[in-house]
């Protein structure tokens, strides 16, 4: 790829998908820049929802997307840097179309304000914004998963999936949604206000908050090292405590964007590159 090419890439990485852009810089070299395309194309798909207000208009924007995976062999260019570099991508990798079509489905649930209908939905939510990534991360990296590894793939990527739907829940509000799990509570995101609503929001909050440390204690049962190939897909899960812990901590959930400061980010990121352990 030409360096202004590649250069805007990295840009769309760093903005719209941070965790991946730096964990991507800490991987070897033989494949940093293709994960950092990975970053690039995720981060691209998870603004989409945040940008466009009506469904329809997004609606079209995905389909752009879903033309564009479809035509690959007939079209690999398309004049767009991103989506030229995620094809040349897929076809030296030969990573699988499945995931691709879970993550513009899952994208396109963004959109409307449809209640989660509960704890199984919830999880397909996940695994098809974050898992179905996470194993395309796998694919670039050429890791070799044990039953073991996959598991823990697995459960990374959930953990890491909840966690980003609690760190959006301020947004999804703002756009009439609540985007987690509330099988037995009624909640009515336009009276957050309201007692009762706030306190069946934050049981929910709680609930989506042990699942994310659940998922993660899983990850850390065997306190095994992890190969370098599989770290690298799975390294931006390293922040997943630090977020939870930031999320605890906030009062003001509802209305308050929760972050992590760039320096923790950064180093939560290097020391577990350095242990070899999320």
């Amino acid at each position: 790829m030409e360096s202004d090419l590649l250069q805007h890439v990295r840009d769309t990485a760093r903005t719209y998908a941070p965790d991946r852009y730096l964990a991507a810089l800490l991987a070897p070299k033989s494949y940093r820049d293709d994960l950092i395309i990975l970053a690039a194309f995720l981060g691209e798909m998870e603004r989409i929802p945040k940008i466009v207000r009506e469904p329809a208009l997004g609606e079209i924007r995905l389909q752009w997307w879903r033309d564009w995976l479809e035509n690959l062999e007939t079209r690999p260019t398309t004049g767009n840097p991103l989506a030229d570099a995620m094809g040349e991508l897929i076809g030296r990798h030969n990573l699988p179309r499945k995931f691709f079509a879970d993550l513009f489905d899952a994208r396109t649930e963004d959109f409307y304000a449809d209640p989660v209908s509960g704890p199984k939905a919830f999880m397909h939510y996940v695994d098809r914004s974050e898992t179905g990534p996470f194993r395309l991360a796998t694919g670039i990296t050429g890791a070799h998963l044990s039953p073991a590894d996959d598991a823990k793939l697995c459960a990374a990527a959930r953990a890491y999936g909840t966690v980003r739907c609690l760190l959006h829940l301020p947004f999804a509000i703002s756009r009439g949604r609540w985007p987690l799990p509330a099988e037995y509570l009624d909640i009515d995101v336009t009276r957050l206000g309201e007692a009762d609503n706030k306190l069946a929001a934050a049981r929910t909050r709680n609930v989506a908050i042990e699942i994310a440390r659940d998922e993660l204690a899983h990850v850390r049962a065997d306190n095994t090292r992890l190969s370098r190939d599989l770290l690298s897909a799975l390294l931006p899960a390293a922040l997943i405590e630090p977020y939870l812990q930031a999320l605890q901590r906030e009062d003001n959930w509802l209305q308050t964007p929760v972050e992590i400061s760039p320096l923790t980010r950064v180093w939560r990121l290097w020391r577990a590159w350095q242990r070899a352990k999320l």
